[in-house]
Formats: structure tokens, C-alpha cells, sequence
């Protein structure tokens, strides 16, 4: 008779749970009818669906900067995070050299000796930051 072990998976991040689920809603909310959402409602969806477009641009830009920070687009095999985003995003020259520029605009980026930059145009930091914050909403009824 073998002794068999049985082993439990490691618990899945919080942060990687919560975006499981985000694509779970997404999914949805794209398979949800709008037969019985009003005009006014519509309307309020669509300014929904832009505030939610808008906070999920600036959480990608604090991905981008912990995989530039860690080094992760050299252990992906990629030999600047220019090359990573277009590779691993599957996005154009352009869109890639757009998210960068935002995050060198608006990021905490580190040093070649790791110390925290502030970001090139705090305004914009600041901006991203109050817009973090403002995230909540409700529909009229």
C-alpha cells in the first residue's frame, strides 16, 4: 500500500483573484441585453463604461511600471519595455510608445540605482491618482 500526499495549491494572490474576476464580469456584461435599460440609463452607462475604460488605463500604466521596475520584460526575453508592451500586449509601435510616454509623464519610476523618481509632470500623477479615488457611481432610477 503507497502513502499518497495530497498537496494544496498555494492560495492565488489577492490582486490576481480580483482580476480573474474583473474579466468574469466583463465577460457578463457583455453577454447582458440592454432590452430593458431606458435611454437616460443607456446614457449613464455609456459615461460608466468611459470611467471604468479611463481607471483600467491608469491600473495597466501601474503594471507596466512594477514590470519595468522588477525587470520583468528582461526576464520575458525582451530587451526594453518598449518591445515587451508591443510583444506581450500585442499592441502597435504607436499605442506602445503612447503608454510609455504616460508612464514617464505620470509614473514613479526608479533610478539606475533604484531609488523612486518623482514623476515628470506631477499634474498628470496627481490627476491619475484623484481619478483612482472618484471611481464610485450610481444610476438614476
Amino acid at each position: 500500500m503507497s502513502d499518497s500526499v495530497t498537496v494544496d495549491p498555494p492560495p492565488m494572490p489577492l490582486l490576481v483573484k480580483k482580476y480573474q474576476q474583473l474579466q468574469e464580469m466583463v465577460a457578463d456584461i457583455a453577454a447582458t441585453s440592454t432590452a430593458d435599460v431606458d435611454d437616460v440609463q443607456v446614457s449613464e452607462l455609456v459615461r460608466v463604461n468611459e470611467r471604468v475604460v479611463r481607471a483600467l488605463t491608469f491600473q495597466g500604466l501601474r503594471r507596466l511600471q512594477e514590470v519595468n521596475d522588477r525587470g520583468l520584460f528582461r526576464k520575458a526575453g525582451h530587451s526594453t519595455l518598449h518591445r515587451f508592451v508591443m510583444s506581450e500586449l500585442r499592441v502597435s509601435r504607436g499605442d506602445a510608445s503612447s503608454r510609455l510616454k504616460a508612464l514617464d509623464a505620470a509614473g514613479e519610476l526608479l533610478s539606475m540605482q533604484g531609488q523612486p523618481l518623482p514623476p515628470k509632470c506631477p499634474a498628470a500623477a496627481q490627476a491619475l491618482d484623484q481619478h483612482r479615488k472618484c471611481m464610485t457611481w450610481s444610476m438614476p432610477g
